[in-house]
């Protein structure tokens, strides 16, 4: 964004997130400029997430913003805003896009603006929270040992392994299956201000279909490069083999 666009500011945003500037008493270019004045140096800013839940009463819309308008607090989890100049300074994006690191491994100071938010709709079906599962605890578990040590992307593995042992606790429970966050009691009613227009592309999604098609083009994906690494292992059979304690050795 910096080199070709000549960016001042970066915001990363998941697709699956939207600007709540509801309470920003400017706009967000304002909001950046005035913080951008109060923050000098290699500051950038911290976005908290607002988790938006599915429940058994929500309208039928395609627009998700409109179809899904419950929500709970303020989380810990936030992403970040940040300053393009940094690119001089080495600037990495954390995973997850939830902080910055500078000068080879330094965490760049973060500082919250209080009134503005991301809402952040991670599930907008039951289906589409099974395949996210499925597929988001398979790559942990296809980076090897290291990934799971490193505890990305956890909150998969329960419904993961459910799916593998006892299907029929989640596929066969009617409740799970038509809002499997959380129940409208406890959560707030605050739809955001959509900023956008009405969609002319989209379609309505077919969800329990395209979450077959999505799992089963991973396991395509997956499984032609395990048959790729098996094509390599063939190949440097005659430099690499196993001892006795299991490790790899080079022969």
């Amino acid at each position: 964004a910096v080199r070709s666009s000549k960016a001042d500011w970066v915001v990363f945003l998941d697709t699956d997130e939207f600007i709540d500037d509801r309470e920003l008493k400017q706009s967000l270019r304002d909001c950046i400029a005035s913080f951008a004045e109060r923050h000098a140096g290699p500051a950038c800013i911290e976005v908290p997430l607002r988790d938006y839940h599915m429940t058994p009463e929500d309208p039928s819309d395609i627009l998700v913003t409109s179809r899904i308008t419950h929500c709970g607090p303020t989380g810990e989890t936030k992403k970040v805003i940040v300053r393009g100049d940094l690119i001089r300074r080495q600037a990495v994006i954390e995973a997850g896009n939830h902080g910055v690191l500078i000068d080879n491994g330094t965490a760049c100071p973060l500082f919250r603006e209080p009134t503005l938010t991301y809402a952040h709709y991670a599930v907008r079906s039951p289906y589409q929270w099974l395949s996210k599962s499925v597929i988001g605890w398979a790559k942990v578990l296809a980076g090897g040992q290291e990934t799971i040590s490193a505890g990305f992307s956890c909150h998969y593995q329960n419904p993961f392994d459910l799916l593998r042992t006892d299907p029929q606790v989640i596929l066969r429970n009617p409740g799970l299956m038509q809002a499997p966050t959380a129940p409208a009691a406890g959560l707030t009613h605050s739809p955001i201000a959509y900023r956008g227009g009405p969609l002319k592309y989209t379609d309505d999604t077919d969800y329990p279909m395209r979450a077959v098609k999505v799992t089963m083009q991973y396991l395509q994906e997956l499984a032609s490069q395990h048959g790729e690494l098996l094509t390599l292992a063939k190949t440097l059979s005659g430099l690499i083999g196993r001892g006795e304690s299991g490790v790899i050795q080079l022969l």
